[in-house]
């Protein structure tokens, strides 16, 4: 048996991999809920954490603050929102937003967020239009720690796990100085 330690408690690894697996199921049937509900195009605001914990004291305070610089960039685009429901799960904490304004007008701004706030390459704004689709980037994320593709250095494992949570961390301590 493999044990992790995780939130303060050892876990079986086999068991965290189907908590995951649960809170992923349950953030996409939320999500269309809502967009059943709401018949609109929702933003699904989350963090990229690297390892765990996946929420503490910093990273609720950084996510927060976050979310009304977000919000404030809706608002300053005038783009009228509905902030549905914020919550803490095994994979962090989220936020859903509901707003009438077009999937991939959103998806730009949402973009904009991710590469231009501070610590906006922690961040993942997922657009989903009034039909359920996801939206895509068109431009592939960047690594935290390199100039390369993201998804190339996790398939590649080019950087140890150590080292994206020492730079997380530091980011994240510099920016709540701020």
């Amino acid at each position: 048996m493999t044990e992790f330690f995780c939130d303060g408690i050892l876990s079986d690894l086999n068991d965290l991999r189907w908590q995951i697996l649960d809170a992923k199921e349950e953030r996409w049937l939320k999500q269309k809920a809502f967009v059943n509900l709401y018949k609109s195009t929702l933003i699904v605001f989350k963090m990229n954490i690297p390892s765990w914990p996946k929420i503490s004291t910093d990273i609720l305070v950084v996510f927060h603050k976050s979310l009304e610089i977000f919000k404030e960039n809706l608002t300053s685009s005038k783009i009228a929102f509905r902030l549905i429901e914020i919550q803490e799960t095994l994979l962090g904490p989220e936020a859903f937003i509901s707003t009438k304004m077009n999937a991939n007008d959103i998806k730009d701004l949402a973009i904009h967020f991710e590469e231009y706030h501070n610590i906006g390459r922690f961040f993942d704004v997922d657009v989903i239009d009034n039909t359920g689709k996801m939206i895509e980037r068109k431009i592939k994320r960047k690594c935290f720690l390199c100039s390369e593709q993201a998804i190339d250095c996790m398939r590649n494992q080019r950087h140890s796990p150590e080292e994206i949570k020492e730079y997380f961390d530091e980011k994240i301590a510099n920016y709540l100085k701020s």
